[in-house]
């Protein structure tokens, strides 16, 4: 799920938005409108819910694909590879 907003008439609306693959294709499953950027904000911070007091938060690293994009760049392993093979794609392989 993901905030997404649109802009109609100078205003900026936020819904909140999930996805899934169905068939394998992209399809919205939930799209739910929050309101406007000043409705948001008062939910946000100030509203019956306060939301802000109640929300938790857990934040995720990039995980294995981070940890060899990092090795790769710091041992330039792709590098090395275009050099040998003459190939920048052979390097992705």
């Amino acid at each position: 799920m993901y905030l997404y907003s649109r802009m109609r008439n100078g205003s900026r609306y936020w819904y909140i938005r999930k996805k899934e693959r169905i068939n394998g294709k992209p399809i919205v499953v939930l799209n739910k409108y929050i309101g406007t950027d000043e409705q948001l904000i008062e939910r946000l911070l100030g509203g019956e819910l306060k939301l802000l007091e109640s929300l938790e938060i857990q934040s995720y690293s990039f995980g294995t694909i981070g940890a060899i994009m990092t090795a790769d760049k710091e041992l330039g392993f792709t590098s090395t590879v275009t050099e040998v093979t003459g190939s920048w794609s052979t390097a992705l392989a």
